[in-house]
């Protein structure tokens, strides 16, 4: 059975990671794995708490593990977005979520930058903390030293900009 290497797009709320995600796995005709959190939030009759994160965490891996038939996989998000929610949302240490993230990397992540403008949705809720958020990540990129490139641009300039990095990290 064939383990697929992991590109995960990451970052804050509202940077085009769905998107981003969906339009990779178009041109490189890799699978994408939906982020499983907006699945599971739109379906809960309840604000959410951090119990919910560990269910979100094990879908969400059950999910880009369920992926055996392709050389790379395409992941919109993965556990580490779950990591700094728990350290953001309830400043709570996240290190199950970090140990198991460890013992299954993603092979390339691709952090969004901040340069969309925000998107109102109702999962959404830090629209004034995104500058924050992207630290968060870019220390936890570096922390965990998982590789790691940023992407950014408007329309079709922000996958131009993925691509361009994924040559470069694939090469």
């Amino acid at each position: 059975m064939l383990k697929p290497k992991r590109i995960v797009i990451t970052g804050p709320e509202s940077t085009g990671k769905s998107k981003l995600s969906l339009e990779l796995s178009k041109r490189l005709n890799i699978p994408c794995v939906p982020e499983i959190a907006r699945d599971y939030l739109n379906k809960l009759n309840r604000p959410y708490n951090i119990e919910d994160l560990n269910i979100i965490a094990q879908l969400q891996e059950k999910a880009i593990a369920s992926v055996t038939d392709s050389e790379f996989v395409i992941c919109d998000t993965d556990l580490l977005t779950l990591i700094v929610w728990k350290e953001f949302k309830y400043q709570r240490k996240a290190i199950e979520f970090e140990s198991t993230l460890l013992q299954n990397p993603g092979y390339i992540y691709l952090l969004c930058n901040i340069d969309l403008p925000w998107e109102d949705d109702p999962l959404r809720e830090h629209p004034n903390h995104r500058k924050e958020l992207f630290t968060l990540y870019k220390e936890k990129l570096t922390h965990l030293r998982l590789n790691y490139a940023l992407v950014q641009g408007i329309k079709g300039e922000r996958t131009t900009s993925a691509l361009e990095k994924l040559r470069t990290l694939l090469a």
